[in-house]
């Protein structure tokens, strides 16, 4: 019974902790970086970067290469260069 009572104890806080987790997880703000795919003298393209990609920038001040936005689609940061995918 004593045993019984311990396995039931047990799955409930491991079911509480999941729970926890996911309402937790679908709290948190998702930043999505993009990337500009435009060749230097173009008009900026904005792309997102894949998922398990990453992105190069080389040393050109006259071209835009990543910004990072927030949910609403505000820039909060950007880098200059040429990108490049990884």
């Amino acid at each position: 019974m004593k045993k019984l009572k311990f396995d039931l104890l047990f799955a409930a806080a491991l079911m509480l902790g999941g729970g926890l987790a996911v309402a937790h997880s679908a709290t948190t703000v998702a930043n999505t970086v993009f990337y500009n795919d435009a060749a230097e003298g173009q008009p900026e393209h904005w792309q997102p970067v894949p998922s398990g990609r990453t992105v190069s920038c080389d040393e050109n001040p006259d071209n835009e290469c990543t910004q990072t936005r927030n949910e609403s689609g505000i820039v909060i940061s950007s880098q200059a260069g040429d990108a490049s995918l990884l």
